[in-house]
């Protein structure tokens, strides 16, 4: 499974204060079980949105719903929430 998260980041927030508490989170995913990847992507084109994107692969629905579920997740969250917003689309192959 692939999730696609459009980050928008906060109005008084950087570049390089995002990314730092982006890379925490991207650090605990790591961690967890059914991780198998993920990056994070910036649009070359500054004047189009979404401006970064974060791609991530499951090995399935459960594992990734299950990150949300570990401690660390919330934890992070509240830290990344100060600094961008994340829309969330979870996609698996077309037949």
């Amino acid at each position: 499974m692939t999730v696609v998260a459009e980050v928008s980041l906060a109005a008084n927030t950087t570049p390089s204060e995002a990314l730092v508490a982006l890379n925490d989170m991207r650090s605990m995913m790591k961690r967890q079980p059914g991780y198998m990847s993920e990056e994070f992507l910036q649009n070359l084109n500054a004047d189009n949105t979404p401006r970064y994107v974060h791609v991530s692969r499951w090995a399935s629905m459960n594992y990734w719903a299950a990150l949300f579920r570990t401690p660390d997740f919330s934890k992070l969250s509240a830290h990344g929430n100060e600094h961008y917003t994340i829309s969330v689309s979870a996609f698996v192959p077309a037949e």
